[in-house]
């Protein structure tokens, strides 16, 4: 369920929304706030120059929030890879959905409110680990498109 929101407008006064799913989490969502201009940073990096050498696309999140004492940063510090899933919506049109990035964050030795950072991915590079199946059949740890 959706542990914590993020809403927002940019400077083209659209509605924006980062919201984090949280394996687990059963209560009502709780809100924050992000620090201006830096509350959503997606960063698109295919890897190489050539186009048809690498067709997939790996999508990234940068964003800064305000920790007014509602976010539990020593949770976000302990969650495995693809616990948290954090979906970017514009207007109600999702924009990213990608998985936290729990290995760079830091705590800051400062009293709240505090400005904290986090990242996410799209999870591209994590697909080679994934066993694919189709209509039941296996091929094994890798799927067809490396």
């Amino acid at each position: 369920m959706i542990k914590y929101r993020i809403p927002y407008k940019s400077y083209d006064n659209s509605d924006w929304l980062i919201e984090f799913d949280i394996i687990g989490y059963t209560g009502t969502p709780i809100n924050a706030r992000g620090v201006a201009d830096r509350v959503g940073v997606l960063s698109y990096d295919g890897g190489v120059d050539d186009l048809w050498d690498n067709p997939l696309v790996n999508v990234s999140l940068s964003s800064a929030i305000y920790n007014q004492g509602q976010v539990d940063q020593m949770e976000f510090l302990t969650l495995n890879d693809r616990d948290c899933k954090i979906t970017v919506t514009r207007n109600g049109q999702v924009k990213f959905q990608g998985y936290l990035i729990p290995d760079n964050q830091q705590i800051r030795l400062a009293s709240i409110p505090y400005e904290m950072e986090f990242g996410a991915t799209s999870g591209l590079p994590l697909l080679e680990t994934l066993q694919f199946s189709v209509f039941g059949a296996e091929l094994g740890t890798r799927c067809p498109l490396n």
